[in-house]
């Protein structure tokens, strides 16, 4: 079942090196990006840490070559589409909450 979920890009699994081909997968149908959870419940807060630096150290490198982050390279290249604001906002008090915005997340109403 495990080497299933792997073949088919449900599951990046093994040595650094073994899911560095996993994620090259991924590059030949033009994925650039990559985003991913880890298990909660089956492996220890250590464990997590040391997939994520390993992950980060052995993985990604050979990927990413460039020491500057993309989105930096965005931010670097960006135009301002609108002006800055500058009018001056007014001072809003509110005296009283309304009733709408007393409903809890679960659809209660506050007291």
């Amino acid at each position: 079942m495990l080497d299933h979920l792997i073949e088919e890009g449900w599951l990046l699994c093994g040595e650094p090196d073994e899911v560095a081909e996993q994620v090259a997968k991924y590059q030949t149908v033009g994925c650039d990006q990559l985003v991913f959870g880890l298990p909660s419940d089956s492996v220890t807060e250590d464990e997590v840490y040391e997939m994520l630096e390993l992950f980060g150290t052995k993985v990604i490198p050979q990927f990413d070559s460039d020491p500057v982050h993309s989105t930096t390279r965005y931010r670097e290249k960006a135009v301002r589409k609108y002006p800055d604001f500058t009018f001056p906002v007014t001072d809003i008090t509110v005296e009283v909450l309304p009733t709408n915005a007393q409903i809890q997340l679960d659809g209660t109403r506050t007291p």
